[in-house]
């Protein structure tokens, strides 16, 4: 956004200069022809910055927009690149029996967390059940999410991704670190015991409850691989309980997950691969949801 804008401010400056140039150099006949087309050139420039400048004061406020399509959102592609694109995120719950599509909907995120619950109680409410076992991949593992769903009737197998932020020696990471729920606490690598020391709050709002062990990491002499700060903290949020349960079953499991790419990857497959339905043809989201319908 900056850079068009300091383009289009280099262009009218050089036909600021055109005119200018004019006045001095060419016959008053010759002037009337140049001077008009270098003004209209001129006011096209300026209309155009003022856009830029309309586009950028809506980009700050409302951080991401699309001049494509309002509705949609940049994300990734797909494919062997993973190219940028303005698209959509398509959530699909599948039935494990007949292998046929339940229910879909239409996301502008452009990952899967918060979509566990809702694509789950669509598919409750067509199935006209109480109770599902919902098998999903490690983009929807959102404990906040996965929570909600446990909360109502859904049983949550879902793979957990790989911890982010900084990397621990082996052995330290926080999965290192065992719970013990009867006498609420944690107890390291080591052996020492982090008890509850007091509320705080995570960097994504969330309230969490905080475990160290201050004289413990003082006298460690493994300290070093296990925290650069003074001493190491474990950050436990509320739904915790919920995911060490959705966890073990997963682990516990591992046949029943596997059956998940045969289950919803297919159709995704063949709608992609054999149909050749790759990119949608309408725009904004009313539109975008009645052609998947018309392909699902």
């Amino acid at each position: 956004m900056e850079r068009a804008l300091s383009r289009i401010d280099k262009q009218i400056k050089e036909y600021m200069e055109i005119l200018d140039q004019g006045d001095k150099e060419e016959k008053e006949n010759e002037i009337v022809s140049t001077g008009a087309t270098v003004k209209a050139a001129l006011e096209k420039l300026k209309q155009k910055k003022l856009k830029i400048e309309e586009l950028k004061t809506r980009v700050e406020i409302e951080g991401e927009i699309s001049t494509v399509d309002p509705d949609a959102r940049l994300m990734r592609s797909g494919g062997d690149a993973r190219k940028l694109d303005t698209c959509y995120n398509v959530q699909t719950v599948v039935d494990s029996k007949h292998h046929l599509i339940v229910d879909f909907d239409i996301s502008d995120r452009s990952d899967d967390k918060g979509s566990l619950n809702n694509m789950s109680e669509k598919a409750k409410e067509i199935l006209e059940v109480e109770k599902i076992t919902n098998l999903a991949d490690k983009g929807y593992y959102d404990g906040k999410d996965i929570d909600a769903c446990e909360k109502n009737g859904v049983s949550c197998l879902v793979a957990k991704p790989k911890p982010g932020g900084v990397i621990k020696e082996k052995g330290f990471t926080r999965e290192s670190f065992i719970y013990n729920k009867a006498n609420d606490c944690y107890t390291c690598p080591c052996g020492n015991q982090l008890n509850y020391m007091r509320n705080q709050k995570h960097s994504d709002g969330t309230d969490c409850r905080v475990y160290s062990n201050y004289a413990a990491c003082n006298k460690c002499p493994f300290k070093e691989k296990c925290t650069e700060a003074e001493f190491r903290k474990i950050l436990r949020r509320p739904y915790e309980d919920t995911l060490d349960i959705v966890n073990e079953r997963t682990k516990a499991n591992k046949e029943l997950y596997r059956k998940r790419q045969q289950i919803v990857e297919h159709p995704f497959g063949t709608i992609k691969a054999v149909w050749g339905y790759k990119q949608f043809l309408c725009r904004t989201k009313p539109k975008v949801i009645a052609e998947t319908a018309l392909a699902y």
